[in-house]
């Protein structure tokens, strides 16, 4: 199932979601729910927008990145996906909890009154390992870095497993059922619907 040719379409869906994602974090600066740091005045109208992009940016993110790792198992064993992950997914979050987090958690200390006799002084802080919003230690927004590199790893059997021909009557079995209930598709928003009510 290796997949040789760029998919352009998965690289130009991502960056808009990503995008998306920006001006929703952005925009949850303007609206009355609790958020890091709050503009002076807020916007209760524009809370229909927001709640609107809640809804389906997260799970967007999650099937394309699903997506991807369906391709990149496609060209790769179980034990070259798994350090493909590694050193994609670890990184990351580790240099971003030492370099992106730090001035985001700053700036909100300022915001809320907290003093530090220079920006050096609140980084070291960050060393302490003691974790938001006790301490200055935290992934804030790459968590959903972290949770996919988990989910990734933790899932591999199972991946493997609906990747090979044994699997096959099961997926078979379930296209031939979405093909012949075609809503049934639905059922998946109605269930996290329901599951976000509760």
């Amino acid at each position: 199932m290796g997949i040789k040719q760029r998919r352009y379409d998965l690289d130009w869906l991502r960056v808009s979601a990503f995008y998306i994602l920006i001006l929703y974090h952005v925009g949850m600066i303007f609206v009355p729910w609790d958020f890091h740091i709050k503009n002076s005045q807020t916007a209760e109208w524009f809370e229909t927008w927001m709640a609107f992009l809640s809804q389906w940016r997260l799970p967007l993110l999650f099937m394309i990145s699903g997506i991807v790792i369906n391709y990149s198992l496609g060209k790769r064993s179980g034990n070259e996906f798994i350090r493909e992950r590694l050193k994609r997914l670890l990184i990351p979050p580790v240099f971003g909890m030492l370099v992106i987090v730090p001035p985001q958690i700053y700036y909100e200390r300022i915001f809320n009154g907290v003093q530090y006799v220079s920006y050096w002084d609140f980084w070291k802080t960050v060393f302490h390992l003691q974790p938001f919003p006790q301490g200055n230690f935290s992934w804030h927004h790459l968590w959903y870095v972290v949770y996919i590199l988990v989910y990734s790893l933790i899932a591999v059997p199972l991946f493997l497993y609906l990747l090979s021909e044994k699997s096959a009557k099961i997926r078979q079995s379930l296209g031939a059922f979405i093909k012949h209930h075609p809503n049934t598709i639905y059922l998946i928003m109605l269930t996290k619907g329901y599951f976000t009510v509760v």
